[in-house]
C-alpha cells in the first residue's frame, strides 16, 4: 500500500522574493521544511520551495525536470553569448574561451 503523505498547511508558508524582479515563492523555516520532509518534496515537485534559515532564504528546492530545464537553459544562453562574440570579433579572446570553458565545465559537473 502507498504511503499517504499529508500536505503541509498552507500557514506553513510564507511569501518570499529572492530578487525584485523574481516571482513570489513560497517559503518554509527549515525545521518545520525538516519536520515535513514528505510533504515539501511533494510541493516542491510543483512549484519551486525556498527553505529559510534564520529568517533567511537559505536554499531552494525543485523537482529534477525543472532544474534540468533551468540548467539546459543556461547552456544555451552560454552558447548564444559566444555566437554573438564571435560574430562581433570573429573569434574569442583567450581570457573569452577560459571563462565560457569554466563555466560550461561548472555547469556540467552539476
Amino acid at each position: 500500500m502507498a504511503r499517504v503523505v499529508a500536505p503541509i498547511a498552507h500557514d506553513e508558508f510564507e511569501p518570499i522574493r529572492l530578487s525584485e524582479h523574481a516571482a513570489t515563492l513560497l517559503g518554509i523555516a527549515a525545521g518545520k521544511a525538516k519536520d515535513l520532509f514528505g510533504a515539501l518534496l511533494e510541493r516542491a515537485a510543483g512549484n519551486p520551495v525556498v527553505i529559510l534559515k534564520k529568517d533567511r532564504p537559505a536554499v531552494v528546492v525543485v523537482a529534477a525536470e525543472h532544474y534540468l530545464t533551468l540548467i539546459s537553459d543556461r547552456e544555451e544562453l552560454l552558447t548564444r553569448k559566444a555566437m554573438e562574440i564571435e560574430a562581433q570579433q570573429g573569434y574569442l579572446s583567450e581570457a573569452e574561451t577560459a571563462a565560457f570553458e569554466a563555466e560550461t565545465n561548472r555547469l556540467a559537473a552539476l
